[in-house]
């Protein structure tokens, strides 16, 4: 079982350059050695990946192709597409407009043998998955299609890349593009050429069919005998267990890898997480600081208005203390006046007490005649003392 995989680029337009039919592999002339092969155009391509039924003759029972990548209408549209953009290009070199006979469309076809396929239906789709694992880091995003047919003698996948902006398949075709670097049909473009493209193929094997049992050639292009022929068979079959036994290794340290690789996520998000929330208690802690701080001051303010309170209350009181004092002082002193001078002015006066008298207070007396002789009605000397005084 050898892999099989092969590139084309294609125009809008069918190639009406005539090219010599090759002799058949018996060495056998021709039948016919007039008779020229022309080259289809992108979109009869289409047309047969599509099984329309004037597209495909060659096949006994066309069924409806499986998409792998893209889908059936996209595909239906990528002629009109490329037509669209073909008829707006213009050369950024000298603005000219896009040949008719450009090359547009680059369109493969990679196979597998049929009854590898029913013997081992994993394998085949093991291989299927990494060819298009292949067909997508070799042409990016200019992939427009993979597509699966099953109704002919082996099953294949055929695939498709455009690149709209610059509408040069040759420039995603690896021989086209080697051989574009040097003078064109020179013999060092067509080594450059073969050469590019026994490396995609080396590359295709390396990454592809050495991975699933298949060799890099087939017995027919080596001229290897039938036991040699088996013998790399059965090395390519050892080759891909060895891939398997590989692939299970760094599958399980891919695995693990990206177990750590979670768990270290994981640890930086919960960190974060820690960060943030101390960040949050410091901002709370140093607003709480702050208030306490204002508090504080707040308080200390209220201390000293306080303070000066007591001080001008307790200034006060000492000074009501002292104006009572003196006011006592003031009515002692009146108290005595008045007794000294009511004792002269009765003795001056002649005026005797009676006897139920002797003990009665005159300063507290309102009525000065209550202490007087009758038929007597003298001024009270205390009264101009007690105008002196202010009383």
């Amino acid at each position: 079982m050898f892999q099989f995989i092969h590139v084309e680029t294609y125009a809008l337009k069918a190639s009406t350059k005539q090219r010599p039919v090759k002799p058949p592999k018996d060495g056998k002339a021709p039948i016919n050695p007039t008779k020229v092969k022309n080259k289809y155009s992108a979109g009869q391509i289409i047309d047969e990946v599509l099984r329309e039924p004037h597209a495909v003759p060659h096949v006994e029972n066309p069924q409806k192709p499986n998409f792998v990548l893209g889908s059936e209408d996209d595909l239906r549209t990528l002629i009109p597409r490329i037509e669209a953009a073909a008829a707006s290009y213009k050369n950024p070199k000298d603005g000219r407009k896009l040949r008719s006979d450009a090359h547009v469309l680059l369109a493969g076809v990679a196979s597998y043998p049929r009854e590898a396929a029913e013997n081992n239906p994993a394998n085949y789709e093991k291989w299927k998955a990494k060819t298009v694992d292949f067909l997508r880091e070799k042409y990016g995003d200019k992939l427009f299609s993979v597509v699966e047919h099953l109704d002919e003698s082996h099953p294949h996948i055929h695939f498709y890349a455009v690149d709209f902006e610059n509408l040069n398949a040759k420039m995603l075709h690896d021989g086209h593009r080697a051989a574009a670097q040097l003078p064109q049909f020179s013999k060092e473009a067509g080594l450059a050429f073969k050469g590019a493209m026994r490396e995609y193929q080396s590359t295709y094997y390396q990454n592809v069919g050495a991975q699933v049992g298949l060799t890099r050639i087939g017995p027919g292009r080596k001229r290897a005998t039938r036991d040699e022929w088996n013998a790399q068979k059965a090395e390519a079959k050892e080759l891909a267990k060895a891939y398997e036994a590989t692939s299970e290794i760094v599958n399980e340290a891919t695995l693990q890898a990206q177990s750590i690789v979670n768990e270290a996520r994981q640890e930086r998000i919960r960190l974060g997480q820690e960060r943030r929330d101390f960040e949050v208690e410091q901002i709370t802690f140093y607003e709480k600081r702050r208030e306490l701080k204002k508090k504080k001051k707040k308080t200390k303010e209220l201390q000293a208005k306080l303070h000066d309170i007591e001080v001008i209350q307790k200034s006060r009181h000492e000074m009501l203390l002292k104006q009572e004092k003196a006011y006592q002082e003031k009515l002692r002193l009146t108290d005595e006046i008045r007794l000294r001078l009511t004792d002269d002015y009765l003795r001056e006066h002649g005026i005797g007490l009676h006897d139920d008298m002797v003990d009665v207070d005159f300063t507290q007396s309102t009525d000065w005649t209550a202490g007087c002789e009758p038929n007597q009605s003298p001024t009270p000397p205390w009264h101009k003392v007690d105008n002196d005084l202010g009383r």
